[in-house]
């Protein structure tokens, strides 16, 4: 929904268009399809044909992000990254480990939900990003400085959340 209402000029924005990109969303699709095919036993050809597209998919999103990170300009690029970075990678996994310790969960959940929450910036920002024309160079420059990130943060969430 924030891709498509920021990827649009003003006079483009309607309720309508925005309802259409979230219904219009591939990996939405793919999910509904998926949890609703779970019953059902593929033939064995559709389903060695599903994992040799792995081989495809795979190596055109690190295609697709070898690419971005080429254009990155510099330090200036990896600049801009640091704050969405650091609200990311810090204060979120704080922010969920807090609410999960106040929660009185066990703790190995609370620590399998802080790592994920700490993980870095993902490709699939990337391809929003290219799909709805937004800033490429602040993802492609934020999944490095998270990735980055990830080796100093890593062993503090482990040494702060698990017992």
């Amino acid at each position: 929904m924030l891709a498509s209402f920021y990827g649009r000029s003003q006079a483009q924005n309607s309720w309508l268009t925005i309802v259409r990109d979230i219904l219009t969303v591939p990996s939405l699709w793919a999910f509904g399809f998926g949890v609703l095919s779970r019953p059902l036993v593929l033939p064995m050809v559709v389903e060695l044909g599903l994992r040799r597209s792995l081989w495809v998919v795979i190596p055109a999103a690190l295609l697709l992000m070898g690419i971005r990170l080429r254009q990155i300009k510099g330090w200036a690029g990896l600049k801009m990254a640091f704050i969405p970075t650091l609200i990311k990678t810090v204060s979120l996994p704080i922010v969920i480990g807090c609410t999960i310790s106040l929660l009185h969960l066990p703790d190995q959940p609370r620590l399998a939900m802080v790592l994920m929450a700490g993980m870095p910036t993902a490709f699939a920002g990337l391809i929003l990003a290219e799909e709805y024309d937004l800033e490429r160079e602040l993802i492609a420059s934020s999944i490095v400085v998270s990735t980055l990130m990830l080796l100093a943060t890593l062993p503090l969430w482990l040494w702060l959340y698990s017992r």
